[in-house]
């Protein structure tokens, strides 16, 4: 029997199965390091689902706006009110001081 094929095959055998070897390893760390890299987007998304949850609860309701309006239309007429009673004021505080200022002549 001849030794030296027998082994030449072995070794054939053995770069083959070495081969493999390599590629399945190869496969597996490409594989680990796209589930690396989903699960790291996936947290990202998550927190940032979180922080837009966070901001939706802190911005206001359109009511709340509407409720807002409401006041500062209120507020204005209230405003304008007083200073129209201001411009009443000062007209008599005029006349007033015409009339000590001419009072004397």
């Amino acid at each position: 029997m001849d030794f030296e094929s027998a082994r030449f095959w072995a070794d054939i055998g053995q770069w083959v199965f070495n081969g493999l070897v390599a590629v399945y390893l190869w496969l597996m760390h490409r594989h680990k390091a796209t589930i690396a890299h989903i699960q790291t987007a996936c947290r990202q998304i998550e927190e940032q689902e979180r922080e837009i949850i966070q901001l939706k609860s802190t911005i206001p309701a359109q009511s709340q706006f509407d409720q807002l309006s409401e006041q500062i239309a209120h507020l204005s007429t209230e405003v304008s009110e007083m200073k129209g009673r201001l411009d009443g004021i000062n007209r008599a505080v005029d006349l007033m001081n015409e009339y000590l200022i001419n009072r004397d002549r």
